[in-house]
């Protein structure tokens, strides 16, 4: 019995570097960013009613956000406890700024689409296991801070809930 391993052909690089390479344009290229920002403000009506004052923190973390996940992607890797950390803040944010918690993690999910169609538009031909890769990212990364965020925004609602009673009672 023989065992044939199947070989690449030279022109063909390995799966990791057609994910780095689609990273990288994507990276380089701000428009993303602003297809990114500009989707969430058609989709998500609380986004669309923010004002012009609130879009650079919008911006930054639509920016933050489409580097990392780009970055799990190209590498396989998971978010990390600094992420959860920042998702975590975010959450708080919102809940003080009384944005819902709802609206929020409908912006993520509009913005994991968004990043799917910029990848599948510079990469076409991308193998079957590196846009499984990113399904499976996106999934796992989503689930993973839903998660976070809305204990976050829970436990922040809650305090904020309290000192306002504590402030009622004062008067």
């Amino acid at each position: 019995m023989t065992s044939r391993t199947p070989k690449l052909s030279p022109a063909a690089p390995p799966p990791a570097g057609d994910r780095e390479r689609v990273r990288q344009e994507l990276l380089a290229d701000p428009r993303v960013v602003a297809a990114v920002v500009a989707a969430v403000h058609e989709q998500v009506p609380v986004y669309a009613a923010l004002d012009d004052s609130r879009l650079p923190e919008v911006r930054a973390i639509a920016a933050w956000g489409l580097e990392r996940l780009l970055h799990l992607w190209a590498t396989d890797g998971v978010l990390e406890a600094a992420d959860l950390r920042r998702f975590r803040g975010i959450a708080a944010a919102r809940a003080a700024d009384g944005r819902p918690v709802q609206a929020v993690l409908r912006a993520y999910r509009v913005a994991a689409t968004v990043l799917t169609d910029e990848i599948a538009a510079r990469a076409p031909d991308l193998a079957a296991a590196d846009a499984f890769a990113l399904t499976r990212m996106l999934l796992t990364a989503l689930d993973t801070l839903s998660e976070e965020m809305a204990t976050a925004y829970a436990a922040t609602s809650e305090d904020l809930a309290g000192d306002r009673g504590q402030e009622m009672e004062k008067r």
